[in-house]
């Protein structure tokens, strides 16, 4: 059969940004602010993170990172906060030489993590 001679999303959003201007301005802030977010994530700063998704998700109607943003904000930041929390919990009780809570921290960890899971 004949090849699909439909554009693809991604060429389809470039030559919508190409013939509206205003869409163009929302989508390089959005990159821009995208950019960052996905910079302070990784950096562990969470709340530079979720400042800059509140932002972008602020942004008039036509940008491409909505639904991953909302989904940072929801659910991903607040598990990878959880987990930090988690972490420095059990170091905290490994250097007092509390093996027991470091135990009990790291079931609730994983305990968390499979409640997740099914949800």
């Amino acid at each position: 059969m004949g090849a699909n001679l439909r554009p693809s999303a991604n060429a389809s959003q470039i030559e919508d940004s190409i013939k509206n201007a205003g869409l163009r301005q929302v989508r390089q802030r959005e990159a821009q602010l995208w950019q960052r977010a996905s910079y302070n994530m990784t950096a562990q700063r969470y709340a530079e993170a979720q400042r800059d998704l509140r932002q972008l998700l602020a942004l008039p109607e036509g940008g491409v990172h909505r639904d991953e943003a909302q989904r940072n904000l929801t659910d991903v930041i607040p598990k990878l906060q959880l987990q930090g929390k988690l972490l420095t919990q059990t170091q905290q009780a490994l250097r007092q030489g509390d093996f027991s809570a470091a135990r009990k921290v790291r079931v609730l960890k994983f305990s968390r993590a499979a409640a997740t899971q099914v949800n």
